[in-house]
């Protein structure tokens, strides 16, 4: 699972890129600045996000609006030869791509 926001937004310039991988339980935070740091998902973390995730993929489309044309936000799934993605400026209304964002910040500690 793959989150990453780029552009710029209210402290001025952004990048931060997160990925969780199920199959190393680990998860990457990439900060615009600093060095990356990558640390372990613990088996409650991992079940969370997996069930976030396919909640997500399974839910309806989310509405992606342009409205905010300085900042992007890419969100994606791959599971072998199936992906799922979205890319835009999110004004999320599915609560469910919303919540699994949150999840992989939260294990990354993004904040």
């Amino acid at each position: 699972m793959l989150y990453t926001r780029m552009g710029l937004g209210a402290q001025g310039a952004v990048q931060q890129t997160i990925v969780a991988s199920f199959d190393q339980a680990s998860i990457r935070l990439e900060p615009w600045t600093g060095a990356p740091a990558t640390k372990p998902l613990s088996t409650d973390q991992l079940r969370r996000l997996s069930e976030l995730a396919a909640t997500a993929w399974r839910g309806p489309a989310p509405t992606v609006t342009n409205s905010i044309a300085d900042l992007r936000d890419t969100f994606v799934i791959s599971d072998g030869d199936d992906v799922f993605y979205v890319s835009g400026s999110m004004q999320l209304d599915q609560t469910s791509l919303r919540d699994a964002i949150a999840a992989l910040g939260d294990a990354a500690g993004a904040h």
